[in-house]
């Protein structure tokens, strides 16, 4: 009697939720920008590629959303000198968590966090900070299994060797769907 009861339960529920898991590839490219009190802002050109798996709910085909993480590797190129002072380049190694959730039209937002282990060019020095992210995101169903998602980011970074760290740019991510054990009831 109750197995009846839990597979009435979960049938129940994924007639309003429906659950899938999903693995990521995830591409990012930011503009960021950089401030020691002592100098002038820099800017510098970052580029970020990551896989990930997040866990996707659709709710009455209104609204879609998901919460993941993954891990990802990244590149920030040194400032161009022009204003006289240059900043560093770094090399980051970062695993992040982020949630997101968008409407019938596939308009919305995600939060996230990413914790980031970095080095600057040249050196085998290693520091730690961590970033929020938050931004508007758009996506759309490619396959009945398969989404794009593109993302707006805007992130602060709280890093000990800079004052100001935030960064605005772009994220791409396509994501493939596997369907979970309560979507076979």
């Amino acid at each position: 009697m109750k197995r009846l009861f839990i597979v009435l339960i979960l049938c129940a529920g994924t007639q309003l939720a429906s659950a899938d898991v999903s693995l990521l590839l995830r591409s990012r490219q930011a503009v960021l920008f950089a401030q020691d009190t002592r100098f002038d802002l820099g800017v510098q050109l970052g580029s970020e590629i990551g896989l990930g798996i997040e866990r996707r709910w659709s709710f009455a085909n209104e609204v879609d959303a998901g919460f993941g993480g993954g891990a990802a590797v990244g590149m920030v190129l040194q400032s161009s000198g022009l204003n006289g002072v240059v900043y560093r380049g770094i090399a980051t190694r970062s695993i992040w968590l982020q949630g997101w959730a968008t409407g019938s039209a596939g308009i919305g937002g995600s939060l996230g966090v990413t914790l980031n282990l970095a080095s600057y060019e040249l050196t085998s020095l290693l520091f730690f900070f961590p970033e929020v992210i938050v931004g508007p995101t758009f996506a759309t169903r490619i396959t009945d299994r398969a989404s794009i998602m593109w993302a707006i980011p805007l992130s602060y970074q709280f890093r000990s060797d800079l004052d100001v760290a935030f960064s605005a740019g772009l994220t791409g991510r396509l994501a493939v769907d596997f369907r979970s054990p309560a979507a076979y009831f």
